[in-house]
């Protein structure tokens, strides 16, 4: 996936989400160790899910979170999205070399 962005954490997701387009989006819950603690919401997965729903993001979104009370509360925000927890599928990119 040549074109992919990467974003460490959900300020980076912001700019990122902000400066361009995006058909697919693959979603974590936790962006920090800390995260594992459900109750937190600032710079989880999701805050950035609240924020594409409320953005009306009508791409795909894939959840791959292995947290999976994390996955089900981005989910709520994001009734469309996936569920594929990490390291249950593979990415297959073919290239024109």
């Amino acid at each position: 996936m040549p074109k992919a962005v990467f974003a460490k954490n959900a300020e980076a997701a912001f700019r990122a989400l902000e400066q361009q387009d995006f058909r697919v989006i693959f979603l974590d819950h936790d962006l920090h160790w800390m995260h594992a603690d459900n109750s937190i919401f600032k710079g989880t997965g999701k805050e950035v899910a609240r924020f594409l729903a409320k953005d009306g993001f009508r791409g795909i979104v894939i959840i791959h979170s292995k947290h999976v009370e994390g996955a089900a509360a981005m989910k709520k925000y994001l009734s469309n999205a996936r569920l594929a927890p990490f390291g249950s599928f593979e990415i297959n990119a073919k290239t024109n070399l």
